[in-house]
């Protein structure tokens, strides 16, 4: 046992659940309230509703911290 998180069949679902996530956050739900509906939906397993919560954002403050960005200069 442990994280399969390198297994295949561990990413089926994420994506179109961290798009799913990312259009109610747009559309003003709380972070709590879309990752836990949508990851019931899709019934994921813990480690992938920890992963979403934690990486997907509200368009909005994605496209403001991509902004903020600084070019990598040497």
């Amino acid at each position: 046992p442990g994280c399969d998180w390198q297994d295949a069949s561990f990413e089926e679902g994420i994506d179109g659940a961290a798009e799913e996530i990312r259009y109610l956050l747009g559309r003003g739900y709380t972070k709590n309230s879309a990752v836990r509906f949508v990851c019931n939906h899709h019934r994921l397993k813990e480690e992938q509703r920890f992963i979403l919560s934690r990486n997907v954002l509200d368009p909005a403050i994605a496209s403001s911290r991509r902004n903020k960005r600084l070019a990598c200069t040497y």
